[in-house]
């Protein structure tokens, strides 16, 4: 459904004189004895039967050209003979479309008005029994004044409102019109006992009831809804024929739009009711790939996955309580505000799930608490093997159950399997173990010789396992090995609570926009190789994993983007630890990570944590990092903690901020979650 607008947006369509909603320069509404009785008195409209006891005029016979008006019924409509209006103008027995222009238009009509709206100078006139339905005493108006700037609060508008039930429920809500039960709706009809309206003193009218048992209770009213409670549950509200909710209702709702230039897996909560908004143009959610529940804390949770620089966007009443990827790379809008996840939810610290500090003390192993750095033991967004499709404990099996499963499906290994060629993982598949679940290491891939191991295509997973490659300490320089654990070959690939270890080129070697998460990389120290993450275009995210003795943990070929943030960088290292080739790469992003090393492992030589060897052609920052190592000067010197092979930080495009040298503790702030 369209979103409706909210009640100043009302305002601005009843001001313009538009076609949503009727208005004193547009339209006049006369009851018993005016205008409408003249005509039928004089002959010109015959008289309302009993099938069809209401009346409905429109007079364009003296307007300033023409009128085109629309209205709907709630049971069917007649064009009176005597008039201008044709039977043609008449769609599915209740709907009505038609211009007027020097004619006179009148039709008669059983059931309510569920809706009326005219674009022009004609008026409108309703029967005795529709004048009294509306809810208002006569007005007059010759019509003059259709071309003023007087405005109107729409009371004459007359509304219809349904709520229906499968359980019970008690609601209670406020307009600033009159409201009168609806006592004609079959199944859905208001009732005289157990529902009551009143006028307050302020002028609004309130109406309380209970439906349930699939029954419903119907109402009419002019003005707007100002509240209606409960907010949320399990009812249904229809207003005026289309479906929709409490906070759409009363214009509570919030626009929420996640945006992101590569694909995203995101969830939110709200407190109240959220809405997919599918009218959004490039920003719209999606019907079948984004969904939206209702929990059994009366709470709503919607997921869903955008990028390309497409979005999502929604509807949302109440607050939002949680956002998942707490970090990544997209942008969050709030009615039209960008904020980060943490000023959305006002969770200072983001949730254990997406890796960030929730407990200061740091483990024996370098792990920090909650913020489950590395993954394993407390990380929450395992796959159990009861949630798989295929479970392989050997080659043959793994090969077979890769080869037959889907996109969506998941193939767990339960022990551990010696790989001897590449193993294609096929698009939009998981291929998961036990990692952290219950203190297990995770099922292990043992390499057989220098392979690329694992081959994924796009939308794939890699979760909870170990890759185990067949060099894990420091070689010489031997010509090109070709050895890595996963070799991305699409985009949308995520990996993380894996452990990856012992490959001459790469422990991931990415080349699109692969999310590399809560990972423990370590042992990859090929002399003039040796990556924990190879970034060789596209735009990477890597955050919240442990590293140590790689040669450069994470690398880029200088011919894409990466963001590197929230990592743990131990003290061995091979060469420095977060590397960029020339010509220098788009966008590099470095940032709230703690680097130990400051030597290297194989000679005891000085190394820089930072390494830029070129010109960032759009953004260079490195910010709020701990680096063990010295203050740079500008540009950097050899050894110093960050360093460019140009001249000046200035024409390396990069930004030094708030970053901490020495092996002094700074602020919590600084560095790594711990």
């Amino acid at each position: 459904m369209p979103r409706k607008t909210s009640q100043a947006e009302h305002t601005d369509e009843r001001d313009s004189g538009g076609e949503s909603h009727l208005s004193r320069r547009s339209w006049l509404k006369l009851s018993g004895v005016a205008a409408t009785g003249a005509l039928l008195s004089s002959g010109v409209v015959s008289a309302q039967s009993a099938e069809f006891p209401n009346t409905i005029l429109v007079d364009a016979r003296d307007a300033d050209g023409a009128s085109e008006y629309s209205f709907a019924v709630s049971e069917a409509v007649q064009p009176v003979e005597s008039t201008d209006a044709s039977a043609d103008f008449v769609t599915d027995d209740a709907n009505v479309a038609a211009t007027a222009e020097n004619a006179l238009h009148a039709y008669h009509y059983s059931g309510n008005l569920v809706s009326f709206s005219i674009d022009g100078s004609a008026f409108a006139a309703f029967g005795e029994d529709v004048g009294s339905d509306l809810g208002g005493s006569a007005e007059a108006d010759d019509g003059a004044d259709s071309g003023s700037d007087d405005s109107d609060d729409g009371s004459g508008s007359e509304h219809q409102l349904r709520i229906t039930s499968g359980s019970n429920v008690e609601y209670a809500f406020t307009t600033t019109g009159e409201i009168r039960k609806n006592l004609d709706a079959g199944d859905n009809s208001a009732e005289e006992n157990n529902d009551s309206v009143t006028q307050n003193d302020d002028g609004t009218w309130t109406a309380e009831g209970l439906t349930g048992n699939g029954y419903g209770d119907s109402y009419t009213f002019t003005g707007e809804i100002v509240s209606f409670e409960p907010t949320t549950g399990s009812y249904s509200l229809v207003y005026d024929g289309s479906q929709t909710t409490a906070a759409e209702l009363v214009g509570d709702s919030n626009e929420l739009r996640i945006v992101s230039e590569s694909d995203v897996d995101y969830a939110f909560t709200a407190t109240g009711t959220v809405e997919k908004d599918l009218d959004a143009g490039d920003y719209a959610a999606e019907g079948d790939n984004d969904a939206v529940t209702e929990n059994d804390d009366d709470t709503f949770t919607a997921e869903g996955m955008t990028g390309n620089g497409y979005g999502d966007t929604y509807q949302v009443a109440g607050d939002v309580v949680a956002f998942e990827p707490m970090t990544g790379s997209y942008t969050l809008t709030y009615d039209g505000t960008e904020l980060t996840a943490a000023e959305l939810t006002g969770n200072e610290a983001p949730t254990d799930d997406t890796g960030d500090a929730s407990d200061d003390s740091e483990s024996s192993d370098g792990d920090t608490g909650g913020a489950n750095l590395g993954g394993g033991e407390g990380y929450p967004n395992t796959v159990s093997e009861s949630e798989a499709d295929y479970t392989a404990g050997s080659l043959s099996e793994l090969e077979s159950a890769l080869g037959d499963a889907a996109e969506g499906q998941t193939v767990y290994v339960t022990g551990e399997i010696g790989v001897d060629s590449t193993i294609t993982v096929p698009q939009g598949v998981t291929l998961a173990s036990d990692r952290g679940i219950d203190g297990a290491e995770g099922g292990v891939l043992v390499a057989d010789g220098e392979i690329e191991m694992l081959e994924v295509d796009g939308d794939s997973r890699i979760t909870g396992l170990r890759l185990d490659g067949p060099m894990s300490t420091y070689e010489s320089w031997d010509g090109y090995p070709a050895g890595a654990g996963i070799v991305s070959n699409g985009s949308g690939v995520e990996v993380d609570n894996c452990e990856i270890y012992g490959f001459a080129y790469a422990g991931v070697n990415g080349s699109n926009d692969e999310y590399v998460h809560h990972c423990d990389i370590h042992n990859n120290p090929q002399d003039g190789l040796g990556y924990g993450v190879d970034c060789t275009g596209g735009d990477q995210t890597i955050e919240y994993c442990t590293f140590n003795y790689n040669r450069h943990s994470v690398a880029s070929s200088g011919s894409g983007s990466y963001t590197v943030r929230n990592n743990h960088f131990g003290p061995e290292t091979v060469d420095h630890v977060i590397d960029v080739h020339p010509p220098g790469g788009e966008t590099i992003i470095i940032e709230n990570n703690t680097v130990e090393a400051t030597e290297h492992v194989q000679d005891g030589g000085e190394t820089e944590a930072v390494y830029i060897r070129g010109d960032v052609a759009q953004e260079g920052v490195i910010r709020n990092n701990w680096f063990y190592g010295s203050e740079p000067s500008d540009g950097g010197d050899p050894g110093e903690a960050v360093r460019t092979a140009l001249s000046s930080w200035d024409e390396a495009n990069v930004t030094l901020e708030n970053n901490a040298y020495g092996s002094s503790e700074p602020s919590g702030d600084i560095g790594a979650p711990r």
